[in-house]
């Protein structure tokens, strides 16, 4: 679903992130590793790679196995934007298995409202869209390092 291509994909894009926001302080263990409590975990590094800089704004990194954002996250870290175009993220504790991983910036909209017009928000692996499926592989402990570009949503 490409988020540039009329409102119906922004629409869908941000339906998604509403629902993100309403239960952001929810989890959910992964399907795939259903006692991770007793095994090792991976941690996720990376950058967000922002259009432009948010100096002092909040963000947002999200693990999930599914786009059913009613059901609770696997991890979901909260931070600040400091200067640049280039935020540093860093997510511990992930379990095992294959999930989404998006981010959103608040640049115009109040923290943990749904992001509007203006704001920052962004999947990893494409380009202003939300990927068909799970593309993100984590393994059993150590460290994956993912970059995700993000958008201005229009």
């Amino acid at each position: 679903m490409q988020l540039l291509r009329g409102k119906q994909g922004v629409t869908r894009v941000g339906l998604v992130l509403i629902i993100i926001l309403s239960v952001l302080c929810c989890s959910k263990k992964s399907p795939t590793s259903p006692n991770h409590e007793k095994s090792e975990l991976a941690t996720i590094t990376g950058m967000l790679i922002l259009p432009a800089e948010a100096n002092g704004k909040t963000f947002a990194v999200v693990v999930d196995s599914d786009t059913n954002n009613t059901n609770g996250f696997v991890r979901v870290i909260m931070g600040t934007c400091g200067t640049g175009d280039r935020v540093p993220y860093e997510i511990t504790d992930v379990p095992a298995g294959i999930y989404f991983l998006y981010a959103v910036v608040w640049v115009v909209s109040e923290p943990l409202k749904p992001p509007g017009t203006g704001d920052f928000v962004g999947f990893y692996g494409t380009e202003n869209a939300i990927p068909p499926a799970p593309n993100v592989t984590i393994p059993t402990s150590g460290q994956v390092t993912l970059d995700i570009t993000l958008m201005v949503l229009p």
